[in-house]
């Protein structure tokens, strides 16, 4: 019951905060990102890893790309307030702290959380993965969910990702971790990849 209270006060709070902060940090980074439009043109965010990589860089920057820009690419997500903190066309790391509103009844992180953040991560690794590998495409069609451990604290997804060289489902894992270091939930997403031949 107190939790239900506590997210009905926190959660609007925290989106405030979130907007505030967002604003000032457009505000701070907005010269450096239309400086590399200008210099680079289309290409200038068009591979997300280089995009994270350079908005990292600035100061502010990394909330931008973790609060506003995946709101924007993936709303649904952003309910679990992710937070991205590797992004490489290898992999991703990604991580959730717990927060009231995704607990369930046993005072753990609710279990279809545990399994955005999994998808969430294989997706950002993916996705990554297909923009550096021409005439290589995407799609999620299926995530199975293993439930290892009961989810506390601070909860990491980490998912590596090898594409295949020909069409067919490929199965990503993401390995979810608490702060302990131990897996408390298994997420593979199967992904629908296309190979256009060259």
């Amino acid at each position: 019951m107190m939790d239900a209270v506590l997210s009905t006060f926190l959660k609007p709070l925290i989106g405030i905060l979130d907007a505030v902060r967002i604003l000032l940090a457009v505000i701070v980074c907005i010269l450096p990102i239309i400086f590399r439009y200008i210099s680079k043109g289309k290409r200038a965010f068009s591979k997300l890893d280089e995009l994270f990589i350079f908005m990292s860089s600035l100061p502010g920057g990394r909330f931008i790309f973790n609060r506003l820009l995946l709101w924007i690419t993936s709303t649904y997500t952003e309910t679990v307030r992710p937070t991205v903190t590797k992004l490489t066309p290898s992999g991703a790391t990604v991580f959730v702290d717990n927060q009231v509103w995704m607990r369930n009844p046993f005072n753990s992180i609710h279990a279809l959380a545990l399994g955005n953040l999994a998808e969430m991560s294989t997706g950002l690794a993916v996705i990554c993965a297909t923009q550096h590998r021409k005439g290589v495409r995407a799609i999620p069609t299926r995530i199975n969910l293993e439930y290892l451990k009961k989810a506390r604290g601070r909860i990491t997804a980490t998912s590596k990702v090898a594409l295949p060289s020909v069409s067919g489902p490929y199965d990503c894992v993401a390995e979810l971790t608490n702060s302990q270091g131990e897996v408390v939930c298994k997420g593979t997403v199967t992904w629908q990849v296309s190979v256009k031949d060259s």
